[in-house]
């Protein structure tokens, strides 16, 4: 029980900074990455995220790299797939979120009908690896919890 708690008071946490900041318009299941930072500024940050190569990562994955609706900051990277009559365009993705002091990265469940963790694991990496080198204008990278490195 304890360790259950413990865990659900970190998860409340690492998502408080989005919390007075209407972070999730969508339901974002699932922490995928969590990052801190000082001296962030989130415009840059934004613009610094929309110029990822995310399509070079998954070349084989469509999808759309779209903006979050201010006053939200961040990105969406929604997975495509080609609708039927059963299923939707969007097949998941993940949400990246610009918080006061951090960013984070969640899995969005939206019309995901098969599990993506190999592409939510990939493009988590992506981000990690790119995280080396960010610009001295989007801020500082102080600590980072990658909730997929074990598998």
């Amino acid at each position: 029980m304890r360790a259950a708690f413990d865990c659900a008071a970190f998860l409340l946490l690492c998502t408080a900074p989005f919390a007075h900041s209407h972070a999730f318009p969508k339901p974002a299941l699932d922490v995928l990455l969590q990052v801190r930072l000082s001296s962030v500024n989130s415009d840059a940050l934004q613009d610094w995220l929309r110029r990822r190569p995310f399509a070079a990562v998954l070349p084989i994955q469509p999808m759309l790299v779209q903006a979050l609706q201010p006053p939200q900051q961040g990105v969406d990277v929604t997975f495509r797939r080609k609708p039927s009559s059963e299923k939707g365009a969007q097949d998941g993705g993940i949400r990246i979120a610009i918080g006061h002091d951090s960013l984070l990265v969640t899995r969005i469940s939206e019309g995901q009908y098969t599990s993506k963790a190999f592409s939510e694991r990939a493009l988590c990496r992506s981000i990690v690896r790119d995280l080396e080198s960010l610009p001295a204008e989007c801020g500082e990278v102080l600590a980072l919890v990658d909730f997929l490195a074990g598998g």
